[in-house]
């Protein structure tokens, strides 16, 4: 990719980003981020999160409260708090 095509990609991105901060712009599910990127262990971890605690809004502070500790993916779940 050549200068020309990095500094286009660069402003397509900041455009994207921008958007999507504005009221009304629709946030992607986890599981959509997954449909995007597949290969990404953080976003099928996140995926499985979302789906296990019902695929609500709220669904992160369910995440950190979980208390399913014989799931193979507690350990590495998102959103939690660190312990103290």
């Amino acid at each position: 990719m050549d200068y020309v095509n990095k500094i286009a990609a660069m402003q397509h991105a900041r455009e994207a980003a921008k958007a999507s901060k504005e009221p009304g712009a629709k946030r992607l599910t986890p599981i959509e981020k997954l449909a995007l990127k597949p290969k990404s262990k953080a976003y099928a971890i996140k995926a499985m999160c979302f789906q296990c605690m019902g695929a609500e809004p709220g669904w992160r502070k369910l995440v950190d409260e979980c208390s399913s500790t014989a799931c193979a993916l507690y350990a590495l779940r998102p959103c939690r708090q660190p312990e103290t």
